[in-house]
């Protein structure tokens, strides 16, 4: 869902009432007043191992808009986003939203919240890394159900396994089996610093094996053996 412009709200996405689900989608270079990529409007949607990126508000929402809406974001990553006057990557109002093994990075914008934020209505993040959006990350109602990573300190945890201002280490966004991820680099805090949900998804953005301790964020490490060599001599 590419390049696309709406006059009012969603650029790339536009959910009324309805229900809607995205795997393995790439939602980029949109532009709307809200929503610049996805608007959900008293609708259900969800988002899985989807790339929401380089997508514009000329008001609120850059990446996503939720309003009365039911928002669920799993192994998606958020980034490149911009909105003139709040929330460059997830704004939710009236609504509830979910992060889960998501990244939001890199999106810019003004209000209360660049990266997330909540009004009027909750945002609740699990094993989710929320980075470089400028000051601050967050705002306004967000919870924690633990193994989450912010870089300011500003997104509201204080569950099991938060890690709060603390730089994740995270390469730029990039092209990684068909799909856009922000890696993480070696010596990220968020490498195995997350709680596996077998339940909700084993596999991470890429379709990569999430393997116990899991990493923090839409990416899951992987390890390299390698094995010795050995030489014969005649």
């Amino acid at each position: 869902v590419a390049s696309n412009t709406a006059n009012d709200d969603g650029g790339g996405v536009y959910v009324y009432s309805g229900t809607a689900a995205l795997s393995g989608a790439r939602v980029v270079g949109n532009k709307a007043d809200n929503g610049g990529g996805v608007y959900v409007y008293s609708g259900t949607t969800t988002l899985e191992r989807t790339a929401v990126a380089g997508n514009e508000a000329t008001t609120i929402g850059g990446g996503a808009y939720n309003y009365h809406g039911e928002l669920t974001l799993v192994n998606t990553t958020v980034s490149g986003n911009d909105s003139v006057f709040g929330a460059g990557g997830v704004f939710n109002s009236l609504g509830t939203t979910l992060l889960t093994y998501t990244t939001v990075a890199s999106n810019t914008g003004a209000g209360p919240g660049r990266g997330i934020a909540c009004l009027d209505g909750p945002c609740t993040l699990q094993n989710t890394l929320i980075a470089y959006n400028g000051a601050p990350n967050c705002g306004g109602e967000l919870y924690s159900n633990g193994h989450n990573l912010d870089s300011d300190d500003t997104c509201s945890l204080g569950a099991t396994g938060d890690i709060t201002s603390t730089d994740p280490l995270l390469g730029p966004l990039a092209e990684d089996r068909g799909t856009l991820v922000h890696p993480l680099l070696d010596g990220s805090p968020a490498i195995e610093a997350g709680s596996c949900l077998t339940g909700v998804t084993t596999v991470d953005q890429r379709g990569v094996m999430r393997i116990a301790p899991c990493d923090i964020g839409a990416y899951e490490t992987t390890t390299v053996l390698y094995m010795p060599l050995v030489l014969r001599s005649h």
